[in-house]
């Protein structure tokens, strides 16, 4: 894999979507699922019109070390996922039918918690993906990111601060 791009895919990525308006959508995304946040997740009492655990993820410690960004796996969780079937039911399907690969029982429950605290907290945005699913490997990896930041404290520490603070130290 080159990451090394020709002059024909930098502008097939640059024409897909400006980027002005993709820093819009996701500013939406993120403004509207932290707004809406209810008191009981955390200690400020937004607009409360949902419960989501932007702010607060119970041992979030643990949870990174157990899934990172997943690309492939979500891409096969946008694609099949269906949301009027039970978790059970959804967990059975998945383990069958080989979303993830050859992956335990045991261990394609723990894919599926979470992806459910990722994708699941913002049905709109699920929607979209599994309607779009896309195809091209950055914007996937892209958005996988931009979910885990979401998700997990850690991550968007890491990524949102400290790379931050590393990148104005190394111009100084």
């Amino acid at each position: 894999m080159s990451f090394i791009q020709t002059d024909t895919e930098a502008e097939k990525l640059r024409n897909a979507i400006a980027l002005e308006e993709l820093d819009v959508v996701l500013m939406l995304q993120f403004v509207v699922s932290w707004a809406g946040e209810g008191k009981g997740l955390t200690e400020l009492s937004r607009l409360n019109w949902w419960s989501t655990q932007l702010l607060d993820v119970e041992k979030s410690h643990s949870r990174l070390l157990r899934m990172s960004l997943a690309v492939e796996e979500s891409r096969e969780y946008w694609e099949h996922n269906d949301s009027s079937l039970s978790k059970k039911d959804i967990e059975i399907i998945a383990f069958e039918k080989r979303w993830f690969g050859n992956k335990s029982l045991s261990r394609v429950r723990t894919i599926l918690r979470n992806f459910s605290d990722r994708f699941d907290v913002y049905p709109i945005a699920l929607e979209v993906l599994q309607q779009w699913c896309p195809s091209e490997l950055a914007t996937r990896q892209n958005i996988c990111h931009w979910h885990l930041q979401l998700s997990d404290p850690i991550y968007r520490q890491f990524s949102g601060v400290f790379l931050e603070q590393r990148r104005a130290s190394s111009e100084k």
